[in-house]
């Protein structure tokens, strides 16, 4: 009895030390496998930009256990534009004109040299900016005393299509009633009720900036008096009866409108300019307004040659030409 339980022993210890002996004798061991770790990106801070102004989308990539292998930028919403360098941690674009403030988002995705990826998303927000819109007050105006003046400053306008409204003002001769009517309205008017300049000017506003004021100056004159325009041409000859040039500050021209009496109602002393097209030709014209006035005047001199003296009834437009003859010197 005791020699079997001897055996059972014996035979158990030896398959233990056997099974023990098996377990470590192997040399096929495994290393245990390490996990990638995912790359962080970041798309950067988000920004507010003016519309039509160029944006730069500034990226960043990190990776613990690895090296970043590719980017790449995507519009995930807004207004469709155009990602410069998309392919890489920075890429740009040029903000659209919106009607009215507007998100634009993208996203940035990098990815490791493992194939492990990571988004990120920063949104643009675009602004309208607004364009100041223009007045204009239209044309000067000539009128008769006691006449209606009518104001259009309808060709105002603005660049984003904004509704304008409208604000005249008048600068009237000192002893003037003149009041505007409809000032805040795009078609203004007032009564002339004395001869003189006035001076009206219109401010827009297209509901957040206004313009500059626009200006139209309105001359008033009484019913009784006439306006001309003269235009005119002169030519000098020498002692030869060749044409020669005269320079134009050496010419003094006196304009005169003279009523029935010939008395002087208004006067003028224009300037002279070249007219290269016509050589040595010079040219004057001049606009005045007197009370009865019936004929017009004209005297053209220069140093050396015989003065041009005209007359010529008054009218609404008046083209004259001057020549004058150089003074053949004496021995």
């Amino acid at each position: 009895m005791i020699f079997k339980l001897l055996s059972y022993k014996i035979i158990v210890i030896m398959l233990f030390i056997t099974m023990i002996s098996a377990c470590g004798s192997s040399t096929d061991e495994q290393e245990p496998t390490t996990k990638n770790i995912a790359p962080v990106a970041s798309a950067g801070a988000d920004q507010q930009v003016n519309e039509q102004t160029n944006v730069t989308l500034t990226g960043m990539a990190t990776d613990a256990d690895g090296t970043i292998a590719s980017y790449s930028w995507q519009q995930t919403s807004g207004t469709s534009v155009t990602l410069n360098n998309a392919d890489t941690s920075s890429s740009n674009f040029d903000a659209p004109d919106v009607t009215q403030n507007e998100t634009l988002s993208f996203t940035l995705t990098v990815t490791d040299n493992d194939g492990a990826s990571h988004s990120d998303l920063v949104e643009i927000a675009v602004l309208k900016v607004n364009i100041r819109p223009v007045a204009n007050a239209g044309d000067n105006q000539d009128v008769v005393t006691g006449s209606t003046v009518n104001l259009d400053g309808s060709a105002s306008n603005d660049a984003d299509n904004d509704t304008l409204t409208y604000q005249w003002t008048l600068v009237k001769p000192e002893t003037s009633n003149a009041q505007l009517t409809n000032a805040t309205m795009a078609d203004a008017s007032f009564v002339a009720d004395i001869a003189g300049t006035y001076t009206a000017s219109l401010i827009v506003n297209d509901g957040e900036d206004q313009s500059s004021a626009s200006s139209v100056v309105i001359t008033a004159v009484d019913g009784n008096s006439v306006s001309a325009q003269i235009n005119g041409s002169i030519v000098a000859f020498n002692s030869s009866a060749k044409t020669t040039t005269i320079a134009k500050d050496q010419i003094t021209i006196t304009i005169n409108l003279l009523d029935q009496n010939d008395v002087i109602v208004a006067t003028a002393t224009p300037a002279v300019a070249e007219n290269k097209a016509a050589g040595t030709e010079l040219r004057f014209n001049s606009k005045l307004t007197g009370s009865n006035a019936s004929m017009v005047s004209i005297d053209v001199s220069s140093p050396g040659f015989t003065s041009s003296s005209r007359r010529v009834p008054l009218k609404a437009l008046i083209n004259i030409d001057a020549k004058l003859q150089q003074v053949t010197e004496s021995n």
